[in-house]
């Protein structure tokens, strides 16, 4: 993975509609009431390499963006990211599940947040399922912090989604999204948006009001250089974190 751009202007809509969250004394914080989800590491996909330990050089890299990603929190806030794709198949959803990994293993509070509505696909690469998703959650009234799981032994929380959705905006454009985020904002280090492909639709556009920044994930011969243009061309380059390639040869990459 490379091209990690540092750049740290702007601030997410969550910044600017709420005050820095703090826990006060003998409050717990949501992270560690979350009802834990166990998951079998033997069966999850193959290209969880930070959960399988199936590739210790893939995983090394994934190491190296999260230490990349803490050191640049320690310059200003990166709380809440987007990883985004031009299209489907390029890898986005492994890549924040490796990341997820990488970020808990160093100590960190990490949550994922399936926001691919139309074809989430968390839970199949996981090898688990839920009783309910975030979605149909959020609609019955539920808040975040009883639909969340903590995901074991692995120790990132999840708020999944289970199915897909014809219309994402009414979740994702809602005041219960907005209002449950900006509650859970504080007991976490870090929360991985799992975008839908931006040139699929506009939803991943409607979730960067939540973020501070998000990542591109390119796979090397499934990105066409137009689709890659398109899908910047989308946003401000202060919103861009940068550019993740997806499954590139070891050769390829000077360690």
């Amino acid at each position: 993975m490379k091209h990690l751009e540092r750049s740290l202007e702007g601030t997410s809509e969550l910044d600017r509609r709420r005050p820095d969250a703090v826990t006060a004394p003998g409050q717990h914080r949501l992270a560690e009431l979350v009802p834990a989800l166990i998951v079998d590491p033997g069966g999850v996909d193959p290209h969880l390499v930070t959960l399988r330990n199936s590739d210790p050089f893939a995983a090394r890299q994934y190491l190296r963006l999260a230490a990349t990603l803490i050191a640049l929190d320690t310059k200003r806030p990166l709380k809440r990211l987007l990883i985004g794709s031009a299209r489907h198949g390029e890898g986005r959803t492994s890549v924040t599940l490796n990341l997820a990994g990488a970020l808990a293993s160093t100590m960190r509070r990490v949550l994922v947040v399936d926001t691919d509505l139309r074809r989430p696909s968390i839970l199949r690469l996981l090898g688990v399922d839920v009783k309910t998703g975030f979605p149909e959650g959020l609609s019955s009234g539920l808040s975040m912090g009883e639909i969340a799981r903590k995901i074991l032994p692995f120790n990132f929380d999840l708020l999944a989604t289970r199915s897909g959705i014809e219309n994402p905006v009414t979740v994702l454009g809602s005041p219960a999204f907005m209002a449950n985020l900006q509650m859970i904002a504080g007991d976490y280090d870090f929360i991985l948006f799992d975008s839908p492909p931006l040139l699929a639709s506009s939803d991943g556009q409607l979730l960067l009001r939540f973020v501070d920044k998000m990542m591109l994930v390119i796979r090397p011969g499934v990105t066409t250089p137009a689709q890659m243009a398109k899908a910047l061309a989308m946003f401000k380059k202060k919103d861009l974190l940068g550019v993740v390639l997806n499954r590139v040869l070891p050769s390829s990459i000077e360690e």
